[in-house]
C-alpha cells in the first residue's frame, strides 16, 4: 500500500441508526407481574374478609334405597356463624400487610423503572450530540484532513510519518463517530425492550 500511486480510499458504508420507539410501562412483562401480583393479594385480602361473614348454603340431595320404592329426595339448610374471631383477624391482617407489600414493590418497581428511562435517554441524548457534531462538522474536518495531507505529501510539504499521522488523525474522527453511532444503537435496542 505504501508504494501504490494512488490514494489511500476506505469503502465508506453508511450504517443506520436503530429506529426508538414509545416506551410504556404497561407494556412491560414485569408491570404485567407486578399488576398480576398485586391483584393476588388484594382478592386474597378480600376473601380473607369475607370469612368474617355469615355463609348461607342450600342444597338439594336424592338418595336411594333399596327397601323404599321411592327415591328419598330433600332439601339442606345452613347458617354458618363464626363465632371467634381473634384467628380470622390475625389472618386478615397477615393479608393485608402482604398486600401493603405487594403495594410497595409496585411502587419501587415504578421508581427503579423511571429511573433507568432517564438514565437511558439522558445517554442516547450524548450520544445524539456526538453523532450530530460528526454528520455536521466531523465529515467534513476528516476529509479535509485527509485531502490537505494527501497534497501536502505529493508536494513534499510533510514527511512520511506527518502524513501517517494526518491520516490516523482523520480515520480516529470517522472511527469515534462510528463508536458512538454502535453505543447510541446499543441505547436505543436497550430503551425499546427495557427491562430490569
Amino acid at each position: 500500500i505504501i508504494q501504490n500511486k494512488d490514494s489511500i480510499v476506505l469503502a465508506k458504508a453508511t450504517l443506520p441508526k436503530v429506529q426508538l420507539r414509545q416506551v410504556n410501562i404497561k407494556e412491560t412483562p414485569e408491570f404485567t407481574y407486578l399488576s398480576n401480583y398485586l391483584s393476588l393479594f388484594e382478592y386474597g385480602n378480600k376473601y380473607e374478609k369475607q370469612q368474617l361473614l355469615p355463609d348461607i348454603s342450600l342444597s338439594y340431595f336424592q338418595g336411594s334405597n333399596p327397601t323404599l320404592n321411592q327415591n328419598p329426595f330433600g332439601y339442606y339448610l345452613g347458617l354458618k356463624i363464626p363465632l371467634f374471631f381473634s384467628g380470622q383477624k390475625s389472618r386478615i391482617k397477615s393479608s393485608t400487610l402482604a398486600y401493603d407489600a405487594a403495594v410497595q414493590d409496585s411502587i419501587q418497581y415504578n421508581i427503579q423503572f423511571q429511573t433507568k428511562l432517564t438514565t437511558l435517554n439522558s445517554k442516547l441524548l450524548k450520544f445524539q450530540k456526538a453523532l450530530d457534531y460528526y454528520e455536521k462538522d466531523g465529515t467534513i474536518l476528516s476529509e479535509e484532513i485527509l485531502n490537505t495531507a494527501d497534497l501536502s505529501f505529493k508536494n513534499g510539504e510533510i514527511d512520511f510519518f506527518q502524513y501517517i499521522l494526518s491520516i490516523e488523525n482523520a480515520y480516529e474522527i470517522k472511527l469515534d463517530y462510528l463508536d458512538n453511532l454502535n453505543r447510541y444503537n446499543q441505547t436505543v435496542i436497550a430503551l425499546n425492550h427495557i427491562t430490569l
